[in-house]
């Protein structure tokens, strides 16, 4: 009887912790100041990481301008019914031209990052990711009523 009773304090004790920690919010990614006390970066580490932050953002942007014209290019054509087919494949195809080479700058950039880091804090750097990418993962699998999205997925479907 007594280790039943210890059993449902721990189960209550954790069933609070979990509750606590978990309050139904979406989580935020870690500020970069939370990153720089993790990491343990150094000055020059954190002016090397801004410079390639900044860098990356401008291109980001400009990459996702590019595609909203384009995407909206493609779908003034595709409404059209005269519309030059050879016109929409030579979009599409410079679209995916276009995004091919966006992935290739953002892993370009991930190993510029890498470099600057110490092989300790890449541990560090890919443990935070791992824990950040299973909450998400946790949090866009149950919806706040706590039903499983790929049951009503489903439903949808038929």
């Amino acid at each position: 009887m007594k280790k039943l009773a210890i059993l449902f304090a721990l189960i209550f004790v954790g069933v609070t912790l979990l509750a606590a920690s978990d309050d139904g919010q979406p989580s935020r990614r870690p500020s970069r100041s939370m990153a720089r006390e993790i990491l343990n970066l150094t000055p020059e580490q954190e002016a090397k990481l801004e410079e390639f932050r900044k860098m990356h953002q401008e291109e980001r942007e400009a990459f996702q301008d590019q595609m909203r014209k384009m995407r909206l290019e493609l779908r003034d054509l595709m409404k059209d019914p005269k519309a030059d087919r050879q016109r929409i494949d030579g979009l599409i195809d410079e679209m995916s031209r276009i995004r091919a080479e966006h992935l290739k700058a953002r892993i370009q950039h991930r190993d510029e990052i890498r470099k600057v880091l110490t092989p300790e804090q890449m541990e560090k750097l890919d443990s935070l990711k791992s824990r950040i990418r299973d909450r998400v993962a946790r949090q866009h699998f149950f919806r706040r009523d706590g039903r499983n999205r790929i049951f009503r997925d489903r439903m949808h479907w038929w």
